[in-house]
């Protein structure tokens, strides 16, 4: 078989693997098998005319983006309408926040009103190691806008400041916020920033706020910092300058590291000119700095001189722990506070507690108190709070400096603590409306009536039995987990709480109930709409075992075709070479034969 039978032969055998290639991509596509996914680049326009009577629907992560590019250009004139028809899956992009400064005034910024309507915008990072955006978070600055009703999970903002020339501005929700309204806010992930000489602004939901209202957050952020210069931290927010924040919590961890001064709180790092109604702090708090003012609510609470208002911190408590590490031990650059680390100018703290631990004893300084590290105001005032004796135990009545007034504040033991007749100081100490006391939550510390989420997580896996819908989480005890399975051969496709699907994202999952004052649970059922699916071929264990087999054969069918390909090239240089010899060696034998024959004497010519 010559060389050209093999090519002719081989061409054809490529020929039949592409075709069975390309039917069986064609497969895939045809069942749905291939996941068509956002790119990190494509835009859409979504329906809609951006008014209030018809918003900008979007659905997808093409027209999510499209709001980022078209704010970030100029294009909106403010006030348009904006919202959610369904959770978004942002692909692990890294995302473009939607509004930006850097025109240098409030035409880029995002200044519309934007409804979640409940659902979910989540797996999106955020690197920007160049100093691109100033304001990292699903949205950038946000100047005289409304954003309510929004889930932002399963969030990465990673920021190496060291090509860094600005402050920096972080946030799960937005970087920085200003003249807004900002509603009903679910954030989860993480915040991670490091190496810089800048000061970062870093809270679980913005950044920096100015001039707004917040209320119903609900943060499940962790924040860390290392090696970054000034730090303002919060659970919620990095700092507050004439604001408002109620109903809302921190349920995720801060961890600060910074070489300067460090202003942190389980809520807000500063708040200036800032009320809190009806907030508290459920998670532990960890400060390494030089200068230090931390709380278990705010580091430092401020007012500005020239303003005659006295701020007002109501309702509010705290039950994390503040682990500290100071660099330099200069008494006079600590401030550490139960619930706040220091006030300055006209501020009064009432009806709180605290019940979370400060430090491990060794760092002893004076501006330490299990209320308030220093009282630095003539105006300032602690009303009507307590705190448990046997968790922190610092300064007089609670307060390490005081330049203030105290009125009735209490300590008490853990037990006492726990039973709603120990609360006795001023009116307000209502367990009928404002407070309950729930025995299988909070550890048995007061709760606060309709803040908060008092939940079971959801946990989906992928083989056993059906549960059934109306799941019964009566009385059952926090964090609860219970366990949504499939059938052998199926899976979890969905499961829809209200108007949220659970399943299309990783992380913890909070559903609502409202707490009872005796610590049942109204409803005594939740219902959980379940819906599963047979798992796809492409998706079985025997897809990728075939697949693999495939590859395996479809590479020794390559392998032998290149071998037999080289083999047949070969072999015809060879016949050619040999059939070359054997005509050689005829002519040579031939000719040898000639030379080696006796030549025949001439006989002599016969004379005449």
């Amino acid at each position: 078989m010559n060389s050209n039978t093999r090519i002719r032969q081989i061409f054809l055998f490529s020929l039949i693997i592409m075709f069975f290639v390309a039917g069986f991509f064609n497969f895939l596509v045809n069942n749905n098998l291939v996941v068509r996914a956002w790119d990190g680049v494509v835009s859409s326009t979504p329906v809609g005319a951006g008014t209030e009577e018809s918003p900008y629907l979007i659905s997808t992560a093409e027209e999510l983006f499209w709001l980022s590019t078209e704010t970030n250009e100029g294009n909106f004139l403010g006030g348009e309408y904006f919202k959610l028809t369904a959770n978004i899956n942002l692909e692990d992009y890294e995302w473009q926040p939607i509004g930006d400064y850097g025109s240098g005034d409030s035409t880029t910024a995002f200044s519309g009103n934007f409804d979640g309507d409940n659902f979910t915008v989540y797996n999106f990072s955020f690197r920007d190691d160049e100093n691109i955006f100033q304001y990292s978070g699903l949205f950038g600055y946000v100047y005289s806008a409304t954003i309510e009703n929004l889930k932002v999970k399963q969030i990465d903002l990673d920021l190496d400041l060291t090509n860094y020339n600005n402050d920096l501005y972080a946030g799960a929700l937005a970087g920085y916020v200003t003249s807004s309204t900002i509603s009903n806010i679910i954030s989860d992930g993480t915040i991670d920033v490091s190496n810089g000489t800048q000061a970062v602004y870093a809270g679980g939901i913005v950044g920096l706020c100015e001039n707004s209202s917040l209320e119903i957050l609900q943060n499940l952020v962790i924040i860390i910092t290392n090696q970054v210069a000034d730090v303002y931290a919060g659970g919620l927010v990095g700092k507050t300058n004439y604001a408002t924040i109620e109903k809302s919590y921190n349920d995720d961890a801060i961890i600060i590291n910074s070489i300067n001064s460090a202003f942190v709180g389980g809520l807000v790092g500063e708040a200036s000119q800032t009320n809190f109604l009806k907030v508290y702090n459920d998670k532990n708090i960890s400060v390494t700095s030089d200068m230090i003012n931390v709380g278990g609510l705010v580091g430092l609470l401020s007012s500005d001189a020239l303003s005659e208002v006295i701020n007002t911190t109501k309702f509010v408590y705290n039950r994390g722990t503040i682990i500290l590490s100071a660099l330099d031990e200069l008494e006079a650059n600590l401030f550490i506070g139960g619930l706040v680390g220091q006030t300055t100018e006209d501020n009064t703290i009432s009806y709180a507690y605290n019940a979370g631990q400060i430090g491990d004893g060794t760092l002893d300084v004076i501006n330490k108190g299990s209320l308030v590290g220093a009282l630095n105001a003539i105006d300032a005032s602690v009303m009507y709070s307590y705190y448990d004796r046997e968790k922190a135990d610092f300064g007089v009545d609670g307060i390490g400096i005081n330049s203030g007034t105290i009125t009735d504040v209490y300590d008490l033991s853990t037990t006492n603590m726990q039973y709603s007749y120990s609360y006795e100081g001023g009116t307000e100490w209502n367990f009928n409306d404002i407070w309950r006391m729930a025995t299988n939550l909070n550890s048995r510390y007061p709760i606060l009536r309709y803040v908060g989420n008092y939940a079971v997580q959801v946990q989906t896996a992928g083989s056993g039995t059906v549960s059934s819908t109306g799941l019964n989480f009566y009385k059952v005890g926090y964090s609860q987990i219970y366990t949504i399975v499939a059938k052998e051969g199926c899976q979890i496709k969905q499961i829809i709480y209200q108007n949220e699907i659970l399943s299309e994202y990783a992380g913890r999952t909070n559903l609502n109930f409202t707490v009872e004052s005796d610590g049942s649970y109204s409803p005594s059922t939740i219902n959980l709409a379940v819906e599963f699916e047979t798992i796809p071929f492409y998706k079985t264990s025997r897809f990728y075992f075939l697949l693999g087999v495939g590859l395996l054969i479809l590479l020794m069918i390559v392998g032998t075709i290149i071998i037999n390909y080289r083999y047949a090239i070969k072999m015809d240089k060879i016949m050619e070479e040999k059939k070359k010899g054997i005509n050689i060696d005829a002519v040579v034998e031939k000719n040898t034969k000639k030379s080696e024959e006796p030549k025949k004497k001439e006989e002599p010519k016969k004379k005449e």
